[in-house]
């Protein structure tokens, strides 16, 4: 079964290594920065969308290397949300 767009990660050959927007909606709170080391399923954010709160959790161990958005920013659905070194 092959796994949804938002539910992976881009390696590092691609041009992003990051976490990817299930849907277009208003980020809630972001729980994480730059230079944070997280685990998998660790969440990063919360985001509103549908008037439903959906948890961004990390794909992997690794270090947040940028945050796209801040607390209040619209996101579009598929955009890259956060970036892992």
């Amino acid at each position: 079964m092959p796994v949804p767009k938002y539910l992976s990660s881009v390696g590092s050959e691609g041009a992003q290594g990051g976490t990817i927007a299930p849907m277009a909606g208003t980020i809630e709170k972001v729980f994480v920065k730059a230079g944070d080391r997280v685990k998998a399923g660790e969440a990063l954010m919360v985001m509103i969308a549908m008037k439903m709160e959906h948890t961004i959790r990390a794909p992997k161990d690794g270090t947040i290397k940028k945050v796209f958005f801040k607390e209040g920013s619209q996101a579009s659905r598929h955009v890259p949300l956060v970036e892992f070194e």
